[in-house]
């Protein structure tokens, strides 16, 4: 740090030089100066610990950051602005590894938000609440903490705003806030849904048939170099299953477990349903063993509705509890693959097709529409919509 820098900060309150700090924290990550970065990290003496952990956060080195603010708390009473931000990366390093205790205690106990009766710190936590829970998939308390909070969507990143139309099933608003969001690099900041953001839309795009795109997508994701970057494996992978590389797909997902546990429960029933295509039922108890590991410390609505899913494919529980989950978080695509895997695994009545067929068709989604109308052929069921119809879905998605 120079001199003249020094006398500013030197002139400034102790919460000014840590929004300073901040600033040049983020705007560090958004160039791509992961070598300034990588020196904050290390925490030297003109650096706080909460910008300190914030750069190791930013590089992705969530377990070093809890450690950080774990082993020197300084932090909670360096400033208040200060213990905003520790608690904050705190709580999201401990649930990125799958210790959801202190980020539910926070998000319930919002009164306690440090700096809360000023909106724009109010605003800004708020909306880091709000991407934790997209990125666990958890559609409902993220649209119920907006409400509560008088936050409106339009004040959501574009990653956020991609992230809750796919899970509403609004295929072309997602994509559309997806590609606006790669293209418009200004608001990154804290954008720590980046990575889920890539992975849903992808999903998407796999679904619409549109595998180019998919691919081109993601390859913008990883030159951002975002957080969480081990759900753009496991987007990679599903690109493979979808092209037919079960093998590269299944070396991609293993990977994207070795670390964080967040998103994992996505990996681990995409590899059980690839164990269970290759008839290997003991692959698939191995990943429904790693799902009910992480269900005991990570009981997300969609790390129990993957639980459900594989339990019943194996047949060990009647597919009931998974449908019924999977039809409360009323989101399209979820459902919709939820629904094809107990079918073809025998583990519930083919005439859930027809009604997530219908689901389905409010949504832009021909590859799964195509799919889901062969396996209804394939058990007596004709699809409730015209052949006109038919045929016209299926030139879009062959085209």
């Amino acid at each position: 740090m120079d001199e003249v820098t020094e006398q500013i900060l030197a002139c400034l309150s102790a919460d000014a030089v840590q929004e300073a700090q901040s600033s040049v924290v983020r705007a560090l990550h958004d160039s791509g100066d992961t070598a300034e970065l990588a020196r904050i990290a290390t925490n030297p003496p003109d650096w706080s610990v909460a910008s300190s952990a914030i750069a190791l956060s930013l590089l992705d080195r969530w377990g070093e950051a809890a450690a950080l603010l774990a082993g020197n708390d300084s932090w909670r009473t360096e400033s208040t602005v200060s213990a905003m931000l520790g608690e904050l990366f705190g709580g999201l390093a401990e649930l990125w590894a799958g210790r959801s205790a202190r980020f539910g205690a926070n998000l319930t106990e919002r009164e306690r938000w440090p700096l809360r009766t000023a909106r724009r710190h109010r605003d800004d936590q708020t909306t880091s609440y709000v991407t934790a829970l997209l990125v666990l998939g958890e559609r409902a308390r993220a649209e119920r903490l907006l409400s509560d909070e008088d936050f409106p969507e339009t004040g959501l990143r574009d990653s956020e705003r991609s992230m809750l139309a796919a899970m509403r099933g609004d295929s072309s608003r997602a994509v559309y806030f997806a590609h606006r969001g790669v293209a418009d690099r200004s608001r990154r900041g804290y954008d720590i849904g980046s990575a889920a953001m890539h992975l849903s839309t992808v999903t998407v795009l796999l679904s619409q048939g549109r595998f180019t795109a998919a691919r081109d997508l993601l390859a913008a994701g990883r030159a951002t170099e975002p957080t969480l970057a081990h759900l753009l494996d496991v987007a990679a992978a599903r690109i493979d299953i979808a092209s037919g590389e079960t093998g590269r797909a299944a070396d991609r997902l293993h990977a994207a477990t070795r670390g964080l546990a967040v998103g994992t429960d996505i990996a681990w029933a995409d590899l059980a349903e690839l164990a269970l295509r290759a008839n290997d039922r003991a692959g698939a108890k191995k990943a429904l063993d790693a799902l009910e590991d992480l269900a005991s410390a990570m009981p997300t609505g969609r790390v129990l509705l993957h639980r459900h899913l594989i339990r019943a494919c194996l047949g060990e529980e009647p597919a009931v509890e998974c449908l019924w989950l999977a039809r409360e978080r009323a989101q399209p695509l979820e459902l919709a693959v939820a629904a094809e895997r107990l079918v073809r695994h025998g583990a519930t009545d083919p005439a859930v097709l027809t009604e997530v067929y219908e689901v389905l068709g409010s949504t832009d989604a021909p590859r799964y529409r195509a799919r889901l109308r062969n396996l209804m052929r394939e058990n007596g069921i004709e699809p409730p919509d015209g052949r006109q119809e038919t045929v016209a879905e299926n030139e879009r998605y062959v085209s």
